[in-house]
């Protein structure tokens, strides 16, 4: 090495300083380094009174349907649960076909169809009506407390409408064909009645059709039994596997009803006909402490697309 060769050192005191003069400059930049989002420049250009830009909002896709799915409780022998209380201003002839209606009544169903206008009684139930001053709740600020579900053209939807029963015993069930023997209850005989274990009442909800503000609905009672296992089972898209217990398909109980938004569909059981099988989905509990449930399902919106709605228009006119 030449020893020539000056070398400049700074004095420790020195370096010191020069930290000092440039900490508050590094600490700024840090600072925009590590912020999160869009920059101002890029977010505003350059316009401090400009909105920053937001994520889109999330839109719901077409041709669906919301529906609230309520359940209100009370004893069997309450005065709200009495027809003259409960059904006033509720259709309960009109939107089923006569012979539909027998057969949900002989085998203790109760269906009526609601206006978007609910009776004293049913706000009550539903808690729409103040405790303490008897008032109804304003139309647009009725809220119904339960499940809000959205459902497409097409998809449906299971209510389990009753508690488990570790053992299902009822005589008033057709008796199933041999083919359909795997998916429902066994039987032995043409006399004996339908017995199942582990079994739970269900209401299948399906989205038949829908219009600009309306939509069709199916009701399909089931009653679910056995243990959960994989099972085929018929879908919309064709054959697919779920996790499921064995299924009794109440055909014959099966309605339709069509509703307008805000309108609803109200479903009990004939308290008059302990042994039915509306009973069974409705009502638990012993002789002289039975609970009844009453099922409300409200349309509350229609998402409807213009091809949709033109060929519903389309089918009425045909």
């Amino acid at each position: 090495m030449n020893n020539d060769t000056a070398v400049f050192r700074l004095p420790p005191s020195a370096f010191r300083l020069l930290f000092v003069l440039l900490a508050p400059l590094l600490t700024c930049a840090g600072c925009s380094l590590f912020r999160f989002g869009w920059s101002d420049d890029v977010s505003t250009n350059g316009d401090p009174h400009a909105k920053k830009p937001s994520l889109p909002a999330i839109r719901r896709s077409r041709d669906t349907v919301g529906l609230e799915i309520v359940f209100a409780e009370r004893p069997v022998d309450d005065p709200l649960l009495a027809d003259a209380a409960l059904w006033e201003g509720v259709d309960t002839v009109g939107e089923l076909k006569p012979e539909t209606r027998k057969r949900l009544l002989r085998q203790g169903f109760k269906v009526g169809h609601m206006s978007a206008t609910p009776n004293a009684a049913v706000e009550s139930l539903l808690g729409l009506t103040s405790q303490s001053t008897g008032t109804r709740a304003p139309v647009g600020r009725r809220q119904l407390a339960g499940q809000r579900i959205v459902r497409p053209l097409g998809g449906d939807t299971e209510v389990q409408t009753s508690r488990y029963f570790p053992m299902f015993t009822y005589d008033g069930l057709p008796r199933p064909s041999r083919s359909a023997t795997a998916l429902e209850g066994r039987r032995t005989g043409p006399d004996e009645p339908f017995r199942a274990r582990n079994a739970r009442c269900v209401l299948r909800v399906k989205v038949e059709q829908l219009d600009d503000g309306f939509a069709r609905l199916q009701f399909t009672p089931e009653i679910h039994h056995g243990r959960m296992g994989w099972r085929p089972q018929a879908t919309e898209m064709g054959l697919q596997g779920t996790t499921s217990q064995k299924i009794h398909y109440l055909y014959d109980q099966r309605f339709t009803m069509t509703l307008n938004t805000g309108e609803m569909a109200v479903l009990t059981a004939d308290s008059a006909l302990p042994d039915s099988l509306g009973n069974r989905f409705f009502i638990d509990g012993e002789p002289g402490s039975r609970t009844q449930r009453v099922l409300f399902i409200r349309l509350a919106d229609v998402a409807a697309s213009q091809a949709v709605v033109r060929e519903s228009r389309a089918n009425r006119k045909d």
